[in-house]
């Protein structure tokens, strides 16, 4: 039988690894939004440096990176959800810990 104070540190060490997975995500989130808007850039600065109207090829990149960029942000929508499964599995855990843990003293 483990001791509140090993259930506590089990808890705390789980939510601190989800934590981190949290914030690791939300960087490769930015990290993802912010090269999205440098791909786009860099297609636009090429095109608007050649002879001839390329509106629609800079339109249609666009729309492309738009549709990459949505596929890419339900990815990390499924990742962010799937740790806020895991922190409430975590608390649930715990909280059933404790009351064994009161139940057998």
């Amino acid at each position: 039988m483990k001791t509140e104070e090993e259930i506590r540190s089990l808890y705390f060490r789980r939510r601190q690894v989800l934590e981190e997975q949290a914030a690791d995500l939300y960087h490769f989130e930015q990290k993802g939004k912010e090269e999205t808007q440098k791909t786009y850039e860099a297609i636009s600065y090429k095109l608007m440096h050649k002879e001839g109207d390329f509106t629609e090829i800079l339109a249609m990149a666009r729309r492309e990176l738009e549709w990459l960029e949505e596929a890419y942000q339900e990815e990390i929508q499924k990742k962010k959800q799937d740790i806020r499964r895991k922190e409430e599995q975590n608390e649930q855990h715990f909280r059933q810990e404790l009351q064994q843990l009161e139940r057998n003293k």
